[in-house]
């Protein structure tokens, strides 16, 4: 369970090679944001994302009270997960994960 205070994000807007997300709310007022529009999103709302989608995603709260989400994750060992407004990637692989821009050079 996520819980997210006024004006917060949940993360940078990202997607995933290998694992799919799904989340769905259980409080509060959220607003999705994709790469295509931002929708607002109540107790009870879902959303899915499927691995290897490259549509950016995250969750911002801009109401005034808190706001709580579960999402899970298909949790594989590894993955790539790209961040749609910056120039980042992590290559996920459960002992070190690196850091690299998207063109695959790392980060110093």
């Amino acid at each position: 369970m996520m819980i997210m205070q006024p004006g917060s994000k949940s993360s940078l807007r990202h997607w995933h090679e290998t694992e799919d997300e799904f989340v769905m709310v259980t409080q509060g007022e959220l607003v999705l944001v994709t790469d295509e529009r931002e929708t607002t999103v109540r107790p009870g709302d879902c959303a899915t994302f499927a691995a290897g989608d490259t549509n950016g995603h995250h969750l911002i709260n801009r109401s005034q009270t808190e706001a709580r989400f579960l999402v899970v994750g298909t949790k594989v060992e590894k993955d790539v997960c790209t961040y749609s407004d910056v120039d980042l990637r992590v290559e996920i692989n459960g002992e070190n994960d690196r850091f690299t821009r998207k063109d695959g050079t790392d980060l110093k």
